[in-house]
């Protein structure tokens, strides 16, 4: 979602990106579609999308690590521009843009890349950091910290294991318990915030974290989400029972940086716009934004 609220982009399995107008969120609109992405049916499906905080550009990526830049000067006539990023990422999970929208930040299941996008045409590699961990969601809070959500299992501690909650600080998904929080604001030492996060029945397959860095939703496959109260990040609090939106299959969202509205977006191609004033039970607002595509993966 846009700074401001007034634009969703969502992306599909078909590897189509579509952009609504979103000013009225009872009434949404759709301006166009983007198909610049290609692949199979799961190799280039669209898995992140990111509008720059000033408004010009959208940041779209796909399962092949393809990251695409669009200049979005005329928004019902995006301009793709290249080159393309393309680095060790793996499928491309989540995309974020620094405030002054100078740095790109790409995270997926294989790494985080940090690109120097002044000059969107001649972009520029920075740094390369959570190498092998799958990296689900990127946010910058309002105190200014990167914080970064790295996919865990989710699921409750098998019985008899000492301190099951332990999570190390490093190394790879396999037999981790637990959906993690890391500080990535300095690059070249991000750290992981306190204990793995567990709760969820399934895996926990997408994120969203709130302007303000006090609220993480954690959503799994099995059509799940868990809201925490991160006021002390080190200590995430489970507020209220699980949010159940699609029954039980999977789904993906995110929250608008600057108000109490979460997008939710689930395999039968509907997203809806929810009131988060009250976090432990969200309503509802207006209509489905409905998208000819199987799945939408991810709208920021």
């Amino acid at each position: 979602m846009a700074v401001d609220g007034s634009m969703v982009a969502t992306g599909g399995r078909d590897t189509t990106v579509e952009l609504w107008d979103t000013a009225d969120p009872a009434i949404p609109r759709r301006l166009s579609a983007l198909t610049g992405h290609h692949g199979p049916y799961e190799t280039g499906a669209v898995g992140g999308v990111a509008f720059a905080p000033d408004g010009t550009m959208l940041a779209t990526g796909d399962g092949t690590g393809t990251v695409i830049l669009w200049d979005l000067a005329d928004r019902a006539r995006p301009r793709r521009l290249a080159p393309s990023l393309t680095g060790p990422t793996g499928i491309v999970r989540s995309l974020l843009y620094s405030p002054d929208s100078a740095t790109l930040i790409v995270g997926g299941d294989s790494g985080t890349i940090f690109w120097d996008v002044r000059n969107p045409t001649r972009p520029r590699r920075l740094a390369l950091i959570l190498e092998q961990l799958q990296v689900i969601g990127i946010w910058q809070v309002k105190d200014g910290r990167i914080l970064a959500v790295v996919r865990g299992t989710g699921v409750e501690p098998e019985p008899g294991l000492h301190d099951p909650l332990a999570v190390p600080a490093g190394g790879g998904l396999n037999g981790q318990k637990g959906t993690r929080l890391w500080d990535i604001t300095h690059p070249a030492h991000p750290r992981q915030l306190g204990l793995g996060l567990i709760g969820h029945r399934g895996d926990v397959a997408s994120a969203a974290l709130s302007p303000s860095g006090d609220l993480l939703i954690t959503a799994d496959n099995q059509g799940a989400a868990i809201f925490w109260n991160l006021s002390d990040p080190v200590h995430a609090r489970r507020l209220g029972d699980p949010f159940v939106p699609y029954g039980r299959n999977g789904f993906s969202l995110a929250v608008a940086p600057s108000s109490d509205i979460m997008v939710t977006g689930g395999i039968d191609g509907n997203a809806f716009l929810w009131d988060l004033g009250n976090r432990i039970l969200p309503r509802q607002l207006g209509i489905a934004l409905a998208c000819p595509v199987p799945e939408l993966m991810q709208r920021v």
